[in-house]
């Protein structure tokens, strides 16, 4: 069973959350998973948003509406949007990856708002010269955050609160979502150091053509610029096997993606030093197997609770192992993932977030 909702505790005041969404889709992605999975441990009517005019589209109907859309905004843009926010508002919630925009909320916006700062990229949090900065231009700014341990620098820059959150579950994943009886393809999403992973499946599809295991289906909507040829590689090859979602998709299109999937984690360990991503828990919360390079923080995790199979390297051979293991692995590995999801979800509840955002 999912945590309890909120709506079931008492009651937690009206929050106002301002949602910058980062220029990449996939880690605008994990924003609206974010926000969607604050808003809906909120009493109804409690939340007012302001984002862009897509990301409005991808939030829960539960919340309303503010009368400002952030689009994708200069500095300056930004601060006009901020003023004119603050006249509707006495206490903020920004949900930013933006290296700048929590110093201009903070410049920007009076004293007597409150100013709480979601801080979905944890590298940004490090760099203590900026949260100094904010912490100067709004004494009263807070810090959730995410990820790797705070630096011990984060808790030296004058900030009355830093705290440090598990990443909350999206609810697109209630119900639970129930595997079929054997695996239907594998599934390839991009993230922001996902694309050594897209040229490795690109040059395996090249060299796989016609002998491929499984079909493959792949979210590459506006991926880093360092993939983005290997996505238009992909695109290119025409294959019935290879489904390439150029647009990103909706939660139930997101959702339907993991039913019957094998995931690919196509991260090196020299380029992955970070914890558990979205698409990490996303595909625990689903209950797919997953195919990991062995070194990674993936990998230890995926081994110790037998989530999937660990490839050694990411060459075409290596990987098409890997695939027919996890193939005849899938009953087993279904079973410890549902096993493990009933922790995931405890730990992972956004229960604590939204109690730090409401007391703002």
């Amino acid at each position: 069973m999912p945590p309890t909702s909120g709506r079931d505790h008492a009651p937690l005041r009206c929050v106002d959350l301002t949602i910058i969404e980062p220029r990449l889709s996939s880690a605008a992605g994990h924003f609206h998973s974010l926000a969607s999975a604050l808003i809906e441990e909120l009493p109804p009517g409690s939340v007012r948003v302001a984002c862009s005019p897509g990301g409005q589209a991808h939030l829960p109907s539960c919340c309303d509406a503010w009368p400002y859309l952030i689009p994708k905004l200069s500095k300056v843009g930004l601060a006009l949007a901020m003023r004119r926010l603050a006249g509707s508002t006495s206490s903020m919630c920004l949900l930013t990856a933006c290296d700048r925009s929590l110093v201009v909320a903070a410049a920007v916006l009076p004293k007597s708002c409150k100013l709480t700062g979601i801080v979905h990229d944890v590298g940004w949090v490090r760099r203590n010269y900026l949260l100094r900065m904010a912490a100067r231009l709004h004494p009263d700014l807070r810090i959730a955050c995410f990820g790797t341990p705070v630096h011990h620098a984060v808790c030296n820059s004058g900030l009355r609160s830093v705290q440090q959150f598990e990443y909350p579950i999206d609810p697109v994943w209630r119900p639970d979502l129930v595997q079929p009886d054997s695996p239907t393809h594998l599934l390839m999403a991009g993230g922001p150091r996902s694309e050594k992973g897209f040229l490795e499946l690109a040059r395996w599809c090249l060299e796989s053509e016609g002998d491929r295991p499984l079909p493959i289906r792949i979210h590459g909507a506006k991926p880093d610029a360092d993939c983005s040829a290997a996505v238009r590689e992909l695109e290119s090859f025409g294959a019935s096997d290879i489904l390439v979602r150029s647009q990103p998709p909706t939660p139930r299109e997101f959702r339907q993606d993991f039913l019957g999937a094998i995931v690919l984690l196509l991260y090196r360990p020299a380029e992955y030093h970070g914890r558990a991503s979205g698409i990490f828990l996303d595909a625990i919360m689903a209950g797919a197997p997953m195919i990991a390079v062995a070194g990674s923080r993936f990998a230890r995790d995926i081994e110790q609770h037998d989530l999937g199979v660990i490839v050694e390297s990411t060459d075409p051979l290596a990987l098409r192992r890997a695939t027919e293991q996890a193939k005849g692995s899938w009953h087993r590995q279904i079973r410890a993932l549902q096993e493990h999801r009933t922790k995931i979800l405890a730990l992972h509840s956004a229960r604590p977030l939204a109690s730090f955002v409401a007391s703002t």
